[in-house]
């Protein structure tokens, strides 16, 4: 899918349509999808193309009560997005499609024989590590409005922004424990423990966008 959305970007550069040759534009971007690059090609007086991607990771580790806990919030993700111009301006209203890879990692590890719940059980082990992940559709419909007037009236450079929002679906948790002591673990206290999770966070179905970037146009 990665390869396909990369095919499509390259084919961008060399889209026939009304706009002329040396139409296309790079842009630059932060958001909350992460730090990212777009090709944008405009095919009619009213309409582009866009396709990017976007990347960003962080990792944050703490100690609680004697259980080290870290957490990596990896964002990345490939997007392919078309652009309407109601009145062949600046002002853009956008719909598309992410390749979502977006995901959240961690992991809690007692480093002393500690009393833990899993699930309906407590357990008191230094030889166990419960390791989750939440991940997301891997295609997420994308809906914004957005405003870049380069793209749209000749070469230079100028400012582009978003707000949108990426249909995520319910999040997804792969649990599991592993260590010396992990054979302990009762399956149907993992499983509660996922049930449990996805409880917690299944409206979280929809991920809002904000991105500001410079864009140049050729």
């Amino acid at each position: 899918m990665k390869k396909r959305i990369a095919l499509l970007a390259l084919s961008l550069a060399t889209a026939t349509g009304t706009a002329g040759a040396g139409s296309l534009a790079v842009s630059a971007r932060g958001s909350t999808l992460g730090f990212g690059m777009e090709l944008t090609r405009p095919l009619t007086p009213a309409f582009n193309l866009r396709a990017g991607f976007n990347k960003f990771s962080y990792t944050l580790t703490q100690t609680i009560d004697q259980v080290d806990y870290a957490a990596t919030l990896d964002l990345q993700s490939f997007s392919l997005l078309g652009d309407w111009h109601p009145f062949h301006g600046g002002l853009r209203l956008t719909g598309g499609v992410l390749v979502n890879g977006n995901e959240l990692r961690g992991t809690a590890t007692p480093s002393a024989n500690v009393s833990f719940t899993i699930g309906d059980t407590d357990y008191s082990s230094k030889d166990i590590t419960a390791n989750a992940t939440i991940s997301f559709n891997k295609l997420s419909p994308y809906l914004g409005i957005g405003y870049d007037r380069v793209s749209r009236h000749g070469q230079g450079l100028g400012l582009t922004a978003d707000v949108g929002v990426v249909f995520q679906g319910s999040p997804k948790v792969d649990f599991e424990v592993t260590g010396p002591d992990a054979l302990s673990v009762l399956s149907t206290d993992i499983q509660a423990e996922v049930d449990q999770i996805e409880q917690d966070i299944s409206s979280y179905k929809v991920y809002p966008v904000v991105a500001l970037g410079v864009i140049y146009q050729f």
